[in-house]
């Protein structure tokens, strides 16, 4: 049994009445459909792939999906079952089988979901090798670093259809600002309401597939940094600046200087931030309290001194406030 597909503790105290457990089969074949029910057309992949958005339907759809698997499993190695079940029916079952693992695997590189490498995987591919074939269906690979522009491109362009395309890059997109936001709170919450945003358009069918997938590509560049034609020039190629500009303007923009616009004062002071934290970095400071210690100090001090200078209505928890997020950031940054 252990060369056929599944171990057999993997199937748990099924081994005690295989008869009983194959005759199950016609219903956890049902099963796997009845998820399905309220899609119109079934053959539509990317009406199924879209039905299976919400994570609770997805992991229903996991759930059958695999005891209808084992089970059918059970019976294409049950002599018995071979000889008395219609050859149409088996094959049936087959392409069902086939059918839905394609789609399994579809979603799950499509909602971001992470590669499997459990030993169950394993026993998929096993039983797919020896009873339907090794090419049936797609084997999911490990996602590529989406800041690999040329790979990342190849795994995209292997994705079928422009709104299945977009889709698997949000999904990363909000993976990888959900790992980073420390680095740059308001940038990423900026990226992660533009993705909502664009999802919720294409989903009231406001936005075409062609033109959903180009706002989340153009939402992708920003978070490589290819445009950021929004930012104060004096910002360029300071990427701890940008992130340190990303903090600061909002509180900022509430105080007015004069001869500069809010965001170019934001600017300036994320780049003079950005020399402070610079200027005090020595190997391994991020576990060095008294390094952090010279950084907030000094910090504190160049806020306290444009508050002065500029006649600012800033509070100290106001100027504690920026001076922590700062330095929080640069710690994950080089972390």
């Amino acid at each position: 049994m252990e060369n056929e597909g599944f171990d057999p503790e993997d199937i748990e105290g099924t081994l005690t009445d295989i008869t009983g457990e194959i005759k199950l089969l016609p219903q956890r074949h049902t099963n796997v459909w009845e998820v399905f029910k309220e899609v119109e057309n079934q053959k539509d992949l990317e009406a199924m792939q879209r039905h299976l958005e919400p994570e609770d339907r997805r992991q229903r759809f996991y759930e059958v999906l695999s005891l209808f698997a084992k089970t059918l499993q059970l019976a294409l190695a049950n002599a018995k079952f071979q000889g008395e079940t219609p050859e149409k029916k088996i094959a049936c079952y087959k392409d069902d089988l086939k059918y839905f693992l394609n789609l399994r695997q579809a979603v799950k590189q499509r909602y971001g979901e992470a590669v499997d490498y459990s030993s169950y995987e394993q026993q998929i591919r096993n039983m797919v090798n020896k009873y339907i074939g090794a090419d049936a269906v797609k084997q999911l690979i490990e996602p590529v670093n989406m800041f690999a522009i040329d790979e990342f491109e190849l795994e995209i362009d292997a994705i079928e259809g422009d709104a299945a395309k977009a889709d698997a890059i949000a999904s990363r997109v909000k993976k990888t600002i959900t790992e980073k936001m420390e680095e740059d709170p308001a940038l990423y919450k900026r990226l992660s309401e533009l993705i909502d945003e664009a999802i919720a358009e294409h989903r009231a069918k406001r936005l075409s597939d062609m033109e959903y997938l180009k706002r989340i590509r153009e939402t992708l560049d920003d978070l490589r940094g290819k445009t950021s034609s929004d930012l104060p020039d004096i910002l360029a190629y300071r990427d701890e600046a940008k992130a340190f500009y990303g903090v600061i303007q909002e509180p900022l923009a509430a105080y007015a200087v004069s001869g500069v616009t809010p965001e170019v004062f934001a600017a300036e002071t994320a780049v003079k931030l950005d020399e402070i934290i610079s200027g005090h970095k020595i190997r391994d400071w991020t576990r060095n309290q008294d390094i952090k210690n010279l950084m907030l100090n000094e910090i504190e001090d160049y806020l306290y001194s444009l508050k002065g200078r500029y006649d600012l209505a800033m509070d100290l928890e106001l100027i504690e406030r920026i001076t922590n997020q700062v330095l929080a950031i640069a710690e994950r940054r080089d972390h």
